[in-house]
């Protein structure tokens, strides 16, 4: 028999990615979920970093964390994949929380 019931538990996605650049390039990088980084060439004679979630927008109660680090003497140009599509969905809102540190 189909549930037809109207507690239906939605799939949220999650993800974080980390990126830690140091005056000669990558030091560290991190990601789980559907948040990824890309390092995919040097735009002015800097790393670039693409963020992206691989799961294709935001729906409600989504939650996305993106950390960039830079160490001393370090630079970087930082960007998303494109605009981030937010879908319209019940409950409580979606999180983008990113995080830099300059050292």
């Amino acid at each position: 028999m189909l549930d037809t019931s109207t507690d239906t538990r939605m799939q949220r996605s999650r993800g974080a990615a980390m990126v830690r650049l140091g005056p000669r390039g990558l030091v560290d990088l991190a990601q789980s979920g559907s948040a990824k980084a890309m390092l995919p060439r040097m735009t002015a004679g800097r790393p670039e970093i693409v963020f992206l979630n691989t799961a294709g927008g935001l729906a409600s109660g989504d939650r996305l964390d993106y950390r960039i680090e830079l160490t001393a003497g370090a630079q970087a140009l930082a960007t998303t994949q494109t605009a981030e599509r937010a879908y319209r969905a019940e409950g409580g809102p979606a999180r983008v929380a990113l995080h830099l540190q300059v050292g």
